[in-house]
C-alpha cells in the first residue's frame, strides 16, 4: 500500500469511527435532546440546566414551575391535584434570572405554556449580574447539531457503549420525584431540619456562616443600611426588565405567578442589614411594573410565623416541603398576593418583625456549649 493510500485509509477509518460514535450517541441520547428513549424507559437527570431541553421539546406539559432550589420541592402531582393543567417542575438549583432566561426563552418559543410559577430569589434582586451559561446555553440555540458535544466526555461515552440505563447515565424514571431534595434522606441536608440543636449537632458549610455570626453577635439593634444608589438601582431594573419582565410583557397569554421565597427571620436579622433596602426596592419596583400586567401575580409569605421557627429550615434560607404546600394553597385560593396597594405595609411589617426577632436563645445555646 502506498503512503498516500495508507493516509487515506487512516482518515477513512477515523471518519467512520467518529461517525459511529456520533450515531451511537444520537441513538442513546440520554438527555433526550433529539428524541425520547429508544429501547429503554423514560428517565431524567436532575441537572435540569441540560435536561430541560428534552422535557420541553418532547413532552406535552401546559404548566411549568421554573425557579431555583426554593421551588424544587413543589411536586407537580400536588399541583395537578389542586390546580388545573399538566404540570412539570423544571427548576434549577442556584439559578439566577438570567440563567433561567435561557430556558424561559426556549420554552416560550417552542410551547404555549398557560402558567409559569417562578421564584424571586434575593440574589437576583440585590445588585445582580449575569451568570456564565456557556456550559449549557448552546443546547437552547437554533443549531441542533452542536448539542451532541454535551456527550463528548468519558461519562456519556462509556454509558453509550453499554447502552446503560443506570441512574448515573440516564437519571431517574419518576419525573415527579426528580427534584424534591427535602424528601431525600441525605446526611448534611435533611438532618438539619427540626431545630437549632440539629444545626449544632450537624454543623456544616450550610450553616457555618450563620453559626460564626451568632457566636460573635453583640445583640446590637437591627440597622438597615440605606445603601441603594441611583446607579445600582438603574442597573438592577435593567436586569429585571431584560431577564424577567420582558417575557411577561411579550407573552400575555401565559400567566406568571412570582413567589417570594420566605427566608428565615434569623437570616434577615443577622445577615440582612446590608441587603434589606436593596431587596425592598426591587420588590417594590416589581409590584409597580406588574400592576400594568394582568398576566402576572406576586405572592409573599414573609409575614407568616413560619419564618420564626428554625425547625422549619435546614439552613438560614432553605425551608421544608410544607412551605411549598403553602405556596400551592395560596395559588389555588389566590391568597398572600402582594400588589401595588399593599406592598408598603407588607415590607414595613416584615422589617418590624426582623427588628423584634429575638436572637438570644440561639446565642445562649452556643455560649453554653462553649463553657
Amino acid at each position: 500500500m502506498s503512503h498516500k493510500a495508507f493516509v487515506l485509509w487512516v482518515i477513512a477509518q477515523a471518519v467512520a469511527c467518529g461517525a459511529a460514535i456520533v450515531g451511537l450517541l444520537y441513538i442513546y441520547d440520554p438527555l433526550q435532546l433529539y428524541h425520547k428513549p429508544y429501547f429503554r424507559e423514560n428517565a431524567f437527570t436532575d441537572d435540569t440546566r441540560v435536561q430541560n431541553k428534552g422535557i420541553i421539546t418532547h413532552y406535552d406539559f401546559t404548566h411549568y414551575i421554573l425557579g431555583s432550589c426554593m421551588l424544587q420541592n413543589i411536586l407537580a402531582s400536588e399541583m395537578e391535584q389542586n390546580l388545573d393543567g399538566a404540570w412539570v417542575n423544571i427548576s434549577m438549583a442556584g439559578s439566577s434570572f438570567d440563567t433561567r432566561a435561557v430556558i424561559l426563552r426556549y420554552l416560550l418559543e417552542h410551547k404555549q405554556p398557560k402558567h409559569i410559577v417562578y421564584s424571586l430569589d434575593d440574589f437576583s434582586l440585590i445588585s445582580p449580574s449575569p451568570s456564565k451559561t456557556d456550559s449549557f446555553d448552546y443546547l437552547y440555540d437554533e443549531n441542533p447539531y452542536n448539542d451532541i458535544k454535551i456527550y463528548m466526555n468519558n461519562k456519556f461515552l462509556l454509558c453509550a457503549l453499554s447502552f446503560s440505563s443506570a441512574k448515573i447515565c440516564t437519571g431517574v424514571k419518576d419525573l415527579n420525584m426528580l427534584l424534591p431534595w427535602a424528601l431525600v434522606d441525605e446526611s448534611g441536608v435533611t438532618d438539619l431540619f427540626g431545630g437549632f440543636d440539629n444545626w449544632i449537632a450537624h454543623e456544616n458549610d450550610r450553616v457555618q456562616s450563620m453559626m460564626e455570626s451568632l457566636r460573635s453577635f453583640d445583640h446590637a439593634p437591627f440597622t438597615k443600611l440605606d445603601n441603594t444608589s441611583s446607579t445600582d438601582t438603574r442597573a438592577t431594573r435593567i436586569y429585571l426588565q431584560t431577564y424577567l419582565l420582558s417575557f411577561i410583557k411579550e407573552h400575555p397569554d401565559t400567566h406568571f405567578s412570582l413567589i417570594i421565597p420566605p427566608y428565615s427571620r434569623l437570616h434577615w436579622r443577622i445577615h440582612g442589614s446590608d441587603k434589606l433596602a436593596k431587596w425592598q426596592e426591587s420588590i417594590t419596583y416589581l409590584t409597580q411594573e406588574i400592576a400594568e400586567l394582568p398576566n402576572a401575580s406576586m405572592y409573599g409569605f414573609d409575614d407568616l410565623s413560619y419564618t420564626t421557627q428554625i425547625a422549619n429550615y435546614m439552613d438560614p434560607e432553605h425551608y421544608n416541603i410544607d412551605m411549598n404546600r403553602i405556596f400551592i394553597q395560596a395559588l389555588r385560593e389566590r391568597t398572600h398576593i402582594i400588589d401595588k396597594a399593599n406592598v408598603s405595609s407588607y415590607l414595613w411589617q416584615m422589617e418590624q418583625n426582623i427588628r423584634d426577632y429575638d436572637v438570644l436563645p440561639f446565642t445562649t445555646m452556643l455560649q453554653d456549649l462553649a463553657k
